[in-house]
């Protein structure tokens, strides 16, 4: 997993031809730099200290070399850091809004098993460890790496007997991070998939919070919270400890051991007169400067592995092969006669929940489903939205199959009133636009024809009223009168209305059945109500029963044949004091 990740990221990363290249002669350009100055040392100490020569012209230039040697390794530091963080941040934010552009494109069915806080994990803490990859690591790893190298070379041109002792521990510190690579994956994996089902327990908890005050049930969601974080700290506590175990201390006595070598080596061979003194302050001062990168490259390595498990999750949603590729533009079809044949439907792999269904709606009529809960009514509306795909039969808009339509044309033939609409934080105006750009003159009109009117007169800003987070500053019904603008406004051929009226008061209910009654023989429609008393006008009535239809036809022909629909209609006589009478 880790080097097919690896891959992807650094061909992410290196689109950028040239500001790769910049950020890679930047990493030489320091470490040249950080590499020369104990050069001039040494030359300063053998050639000067030594022999007690001082001309002041040299000593000046040697020291202003080393400053300038300084300055240009600081220099280019941070212009290589900088350099690094832009080609970061345009890498993750290009991943981001690829994993973010194929999640709307999932079919519903996924999002209706995948808690929405483990999605939000992978857009955020997921791209932002990706993110720590590029600057933290990679960065960090390219430019020590270039220093160890440099330095390295160095100590092998100055004397190669005493680069052997010092350079000794590098082959062990790189079996250390093997080692290290082997061991962590499976618990950075648990971490994250501890730390995504954290997301998904406050997204729930918080969205439901209303459910849980009135429910008296916040006790029992703290300890399923408090599970959740002790899942948590246990798996990170596994990971701290193998963090704290394998890097730094291990690092720290492989150069001490290094150092020892180097003193005792240097020692013997000092006292045969065959090292200068500036070549073992060289070494040395080498050697201290081996220890950081090296002990900062293997603390690193945590942040790595927990890229590698980041990466390979985003990746995983944004390469997801079920999500609905976009559809070619085609032309509209040339009738918008909606017919479904022999559809059948069943979630996931689990039984079937629709049989062998059937309707064909001509332009400008309607079509009523009901029936008890769980009787297959809003699984056809969402084979009709395109919410699923039948596993046995076909739908046809026009002749065409609903999979051909192309998404734009789609969008624009069939418009959708649910039971809970989805407003924006946003104003009135703006949800009914909702990014199609119309002027505010045809706003006012398809609120006025959704029965908005005369709650418009009512509030000073009109439609640039905010209608607060998820339209919690407004009522139900106006909700479902702001949907039904939005879906009018882009003047649908077809319309789908999924128990529109079932939690709005009765005024609301009877501006929403006027809005609906002026688009009879305009607009199809295919209906879903609990409230029969509000399908009389409705041209057919498909009446369900366990995935079947279990009958069909006209409110009157429906009720004078005694059958299931006439006993669902004498029910909610009785329970309502509304007039139901044929």
């Amino acid at each position: 997993m880790s080097k097919g990740t690896l891959a992807r990221l650094l061909a992410l990363a290196t689109r950028d031809r040239r500001a790769f290249a910049t950020a890679a002669a930047l990493v030489l350009v320091a470490a040249a730099a950080e590499v020369g100055g104990p050069l001039l040392i040494k030359v300063f100490i053998d050639e000067h200290v030594q022999t007690g020569s001082y001309p002041l012209a040299t000593v000046l230039g040697l020291a202003g070399a080393y400053v300038v040697l300084q300055l240009i390794a600081a220099a280019a530091g941070y212009a290589q850091g900088v350099q690094l963080a832009r080609i970061a941040l345009a890498a993750v934010a290009s991943l981001r809004e690829r994993a973010f552009a194929t999640a709307l494109r999932l079919p519903v069915a996924w999002f209706d098993r995948t808690p929405v806080g483990a999605v939000v994990s992978r857009l955020t803490n997921d791209t932002e460890a990706v993110k720590d990859f590029y600057v933290n690591v990679l960065g960090v790893v390219v430019a020590n790496s270039a220093r160890v190298i440099g330095m390295a070379v160095a100590m092998l041109l100055l004397d190669w007997r005493l680069a052997i002792p010092c350079l000794a521990f590098l082959p062990a510190a790189l079996a250390v991070m093997w080692a290290y690579q082997r061991v962590s994956g499976a618990r950075f994996r648990a971490v994250r998939q501890a730390l995504a089902s954290i997301n998904g327990a406050l997204s729930e908890s918080i969205g439901g919070v209303r459910a849980i005050q009135l429910t008296r049930q916040a006790g029992r969601f703290d300890a399923r919270f408090g599970e959740l974080c002790s899942t948590h700290y246990r798996a990170r506590m596994a990971s701290l400890r193998l963090d704290a175990m394998m890097l730094r201390p291990l690092a720290d006595v492989l150069m001490a051991c290094s150092m020892a070598a180097l003193v005792l080596w240097s020692g013997t061979e000092a006292m045969g007169g065959g090292i200068e003194i500036g070549v073992i302050y060289v070494f040395v001062n080498y050697l201290g400067r081996l220890a950081e990168p090296v002990i900062d490259v293997t603390h690193r390595l945590s942040m790595f592995q927990s890229a590698m498990v980041s990466g390979a999750r985003v990746f995983e949603l944004s390469e997801r092969s079920d999500a609905r590729a976009p559809r070619l533009q085609g032309p509209l079809p040339a009738d918008t006669r909606l017919r479904a044949e022999g559809v059948g439907f069943a979630y996931d792999a689990g039984p079937a929940v629709l049989h062998d269904i059937g309707f064909d709606i001509a332009p400008g009529r309607s079509l009523a489903l009901v029936g008890a809960t769980g009787s297959g009514k809003s699984t056809i509306a969402g084979l009709l939205l395109r919410f699923h795909e039948p596993a046995a039969g076909t739908i046809t808009l026009g002749g065409v199959p609903l999979a051909d339509i192309d998404d734009g044309t789609f969008g624009r033939l069939v418009g959708y009133v649910p039971q809970d609409p989805f407003l924006l934080a946003g104003t009135i105006a703006e949800n009914i636009d909702f990014g199609l750009g119309a002027g505010g003159a045809r706003i006012l009109e398809v609120a006025q024809r959704a029965g908005l009117g005369p709650f418009l007169a009512s509030l000073e800003p009109g439609l640039q009223t905010p209608v607060g987070e998820r339209g919690a500053a407004q009522a139900a019904g106006q909700r479902q009168q702001v949907i039904l603008a939005r879906a009018l406004l882009r003047d649908p051929a077809i319309l789908i209305l999924d128990e529109a009226t079932a939690s709005i008061d009765s005024a609301t209910e009877e501006l929403l059945q006027q809005a609906l009654h002026a688009l009879r023989g305009k607009v199809s429609m295919v209906v879903i109500a609990h409230r029969l008393s509000t399908l009389r006008e409705v041209d057919e009535i498909v009446v369900l029963a366990r995935g079947h239809i279990e009958e069909r036809g006209s409110h009157a022909q429906l009720i004078a044949r005694g059958g299931l629909y006439r006993r669902l209609w004498e029910l909610q006589r009785m329970e309502s004091p509304v007039d139901l009478s044929v």
